[in-house]
């Protein structure tokens, strides 16, 4: 009977062990695969189990994959052990697009019996798609800062099947004119596309040889969008026979929310050519700026080598946050024919700054006050800047009281026009004469580029005699409102008994 239970306790026992290995987390580098590209696939192996495994051993294949490993030992894992394994691979030149399975055969054994399993994981290879450019040609003889232009080219996809393909420019010295992107359409394996694509030359671009980036976006066979990168070169940038060197400042060194501000422009004429009717126009690219006249000033003539100023006047909106503001200058002018030629654009700008003040205002309680006695000290500290203000403390000095705890104080974040309050408990010194008495706050904060400042203001409170807040506070030895009330009341009983006494005596 004993031998029954221990065998059926054996039973039990085997039948609830077990040992098992499971993946997860998989990751393949890189995102994207391509024929004739290398990559690993990395996964965590667990025995979910709770028996020991040995012996684990990776048999991995796949169709169009070629692995670095034809068998990769694990070696053990304890119940619920884990390992990282990768296993690195090499996609064939000639695969064909689409999608395919990493297999893994899983070998172990556990006790004495041999564990076997299969698991695995999609992988997706695209169609390996490259362009050319050829046959360049660009319709004018020279390129100038700020004109149009237009390249002829003929691209040609020299790898698999491109649907939806379209031009970009990657270049912000040269962008698209009148559009975005230059549509390709369809171009199947060695299909080629002529095209023009126009393009603007920046306004202020030196003069130079250039290479111009686009990029085609296109969707491969499997309908995963794809780019890929072409040139446009040589593009050579001339120097205009009139060039201009543009320069601008202001009347005033340190400019402040509120003011009236006079923006000179000082245009130099650099070129070979004299340049006629010319125009400068001033805009600014934010409303903290409002022009008080005329945006658009006139030039006769500026001969080579020559130079005029124009000035403009602006309003700083009393609103502005300190930074710097853009202004677009567009100058527009004629050759010494008349014929009017491409304006010339170039960005500039005002730094605002900020005003910091702050002001305090201070009062005790109870009032009045009179030397010798304890006060509750209070700061009002407000800010009447043009900028909000971080990180502001407070601390006070005086020579006519102490302070009855630390002198510092922390405030934090005052923005423009708010203010904060703090109190400290003061004693004033025996025998301070009456009159007003001054002491020193000393606010720090730190500004709008985070730069810490100290500010110093003066402060007072007004002393009085004991005699003074006595008679204030109705404590004087004289008749105050009770006393007087006292009295009258004792003067109408007198009088009441009087008037008694008198009524008596003549009745008899």
């Amino acid at each position: 009977m004993r031998k029954d239970i221990l065998l059926l306790a054996l039973l039990f026992t085997m039948a609830f062990a077990f040992a098992d290995i499971v993946p997860s987390n998989f990751a393949v580098s890189p995102a994207t695969f391509k024929p004739g590209v290398s990559g690993t696939l990395a996964f965590v192996l667990t025995n979910n189990g709770n028996r020991t495994v040995t012996g684990i051993s990776l048999y991995p294949s796949g169709q169009y994959l070629t692995f670095n490993f034809e068998k990769v030992d694990v070696g053990s894992l304890g119940p619920g052990a884990s390992t990282t394994v990768t296993l690195p691979f090499k996609v064939s030149a000639n695969a064909i697009p689409g999608v395919y399975n990493v297999q893994v055969a899983a070998y172990w054994v556990d006790v004495d019996v041999h564990g076997y399993k299969t698991f695995s994981y999609p992988l997706t290879v695209s169609s390996s798609v490259t362009f050319q450019v050829s046959s360049i040609s660009i319709d004018v003889n020279q390129i100038h800062p700020g004109e149009a232009f237009t390249v002829d080219a003929i691209i040609k996809n020299t790898g698999g099947a491109a649907r939806n393909a379209r031009l970009t420019s990657s270049s912000t010295q040269f962008t698209f004119s009148g559009s975005s992107q230059v549509l390709l359409g369809d171009l199947a394996a060695d299909q080629e596309s002529a095209v023009k694509i126009p393009f603007t030359a920046s306004a202020d671009l030196p003069p130079g040889i250039y290479s111009i980036p686009l990029t085609v976006t296109y969707e491969d066979e499997l309908g995963t969008t794809q780019t890929a990168s072409l040139s446009i070169s040589p593009v050579t940038i001339y120097k205009r026979s009139i060039y201009f060197s543009i320069a601008t400042h202001s009347n005033v060194a340190n400019i402040l929310p509120g003011q009236k501000v006079t923006v000179t422009v000082h245009i130099s004429n650099v070129g070979t050519e004299e340049a006629r009717f010319v125009k400068v126009s001033l805009t600014p690219n934010s409303s903290s700026f409002i022009l008080l006249n005329s945006g658009e000033k006139y030039i006769e003539r500026i001969p080579v080598n020559g130079s005029s100023d124009v000035s403009f006047d602006l309003g700083v909106n009393s609103g502005t946050q300190p930074g710097f503001y853009p202004l677009r200058v567009a100058i527009s002018f004629a050759d010494a024919r008349g014929v009017e030629q491409s304006p010339i654009i170039q960005n500039t700008g005002l730094e605002v700054a900020g005003v910091s003040d702050l002001d305090v205002i201070a009062s005790a309680s109870p009032a009045p006050i009179t030397s010798g006695k304890k006060y509750t000290l209070s700061i009002q500290v407000s800010n009447v800047g043009t900028f909000q203000l971080k990180s502001v403390r407070a601390s006070v000095s005086s020579d006519f009281f102490d302070v009855l705890t630390a002198p510092d104080a922390y405030i934090g974040t005052l923005s423009v026009d708010d203010y904060s309050t703090i109190t400290y408990p003061i004693y004033v010194h025996e025998g301070i004469e009456p009159g007003r008495h001054t002491f020193i706050a000393t606010i720090t904060y730190r500004d709008s580029d985070n730069v810490e400042r100290s500010i110093t203001k003066v402060a007072y409170l007004d002393i009085v005699s004991q005699e003074v807040a006595a008679r204030a506070t109705g404590t004087t030895g004289g008749l105050n409102g009770w006393t007087l009330a006292f009295v009258a009341l004792g003067v109408a009983i007198l009088g009441y008994l009087g008037y008694k006494r008198f009524i008596s005596r003549k009745k008899r």
